[in-house]
C-alpha cells in the first residue's frame, strides 16, 4: 500500500498497538526519551506489523516514531522477528505476552489477515 493509504494505514497500526500494549502514544512515538521495555515491545510490534501490511520503509517507520536513525527500527524489526520465531516473553502493559499473541490482536483489531501486503 503507497502513498496516503500506507500512511493511513501506519496510522492505524500505531492506534491499535498503542491499544493492545497499553503503550501511550506519546511514549510509543516519543523518541527515546521514554524507552522502556514496554515501549521498545511496543514499537518492535509497529515496526513489524506496518513492515508486514504496508510498504513503508525504515526510514518512513522512523521518521513517524520520531527516532534518530532508522537503524533503530531495524532492530526493532529484527526483535520482533526473533520474538515471533522464538516465542519469547515481551513485558507490556498488564503483564507478559507473547509478541505473536500481541500480532494477532493487532490484527484482529484491524480486520486484517495475517502476514501479508
Amino acid at each position: 500500500m503507497s502513498g496516503d493509504g500506507g500512511l493511513w494505514m501506519m496510522r492505524r497500526v500505531f492506534d491499535e498497538v498503542s491499544a493492545v500494549t497499553g503503550v501511550e502514544p506519546y511514549r510509543l512515538a516519543g523518541g527515546n526519551a521514554h524507552r522502556t521495555g514496554d515501549v521498545s515491545a511496543g514499537r518492535a510490534l509497529f515496526v513489524g506489523v506496518c513492515r508486514e501490511i504496508t510498504d513503508r520503509s525504515y526510514p518512513q517507520l522512523s521518521r513517524f516514531l520520531s527516532l534518530a536513525s532508522h537503524s533503530s527500527c531495524i532492530d526493532q524489526h529484527e526483535r520482533y522477528t526473533r520474538a515471533i520465531k522464538t516465542g519469547e516473553p515481551v513485558r507490556v502493559w498488564g503483564g507478559a505476552g507473547s509478541m505473536a499473541g500481541l500480532r494477532a490482536a493487532v490484527y484482529e483489531r484491524l480486520g486484517a489477515e495475517e502476514g501479508g501486503r
